[in-house]
């Protein structure tokens, strides 16, 4: 038995979110492409619409990497759709500061938005919207 496992859930869980908080890079702004640990242990992208004090807004790639890439350009990837065997992304995903830690990014580079990129973070400030995580 680990350690960890000795540690009571509720106080693990404010831990691992302590420790997600620290992993976030202090200088991500909007147009920030970073790498992300996915679900699966694979590596994706995302691209970064807007930050604000309570998250990250994000558009996800449905691009999956075995390593963590060091180079992308959002012009390279792409969103897919539901029915696409090759998976999807998301063209607007807003996440708690806690929840973006967790995905553990790694900037890439900094490209210019297009305002099309925009349109889901324009329509989740319309509806007030929340975060996960």
């Amino acid at each position: 038995m680990s350690l960890i496992a000795l540690i009571p859930g509720p106080i693990r869980a404010w831990l691992g979110r302590r420790w997600a908080l620290r992993q976030l890079p202090s200088s991500l702004v909007a147009g920030d492409l970073c790498s992300v640990v996915s679900d699966d242990e694979t590596f994706g992208v995302v691209k970064v619409l807007a930050v604000d004090p309570d998250g990250f807004h994000v558009r996800v790639y449905r691009e999956k990497f075995q390593w963590r890439p060091l180079q992308a350009r959002s012009s390279d990837l792409s969103l897919g759709s539901v029915n696409d065997p090759q998976g999807f992304g998301m063209g607007h995903l807003p996440l708690s500061r806690a929840a973006f830690g967790a995905w553990q990014p790694v900037f890439i580079c900094r490209e210019a938005l297009v305002a099309e990129e925009l349109d889901g973070y324009r329509m989740w400030q319309d509806a007030s919207g929340g975060y996960f995580g």
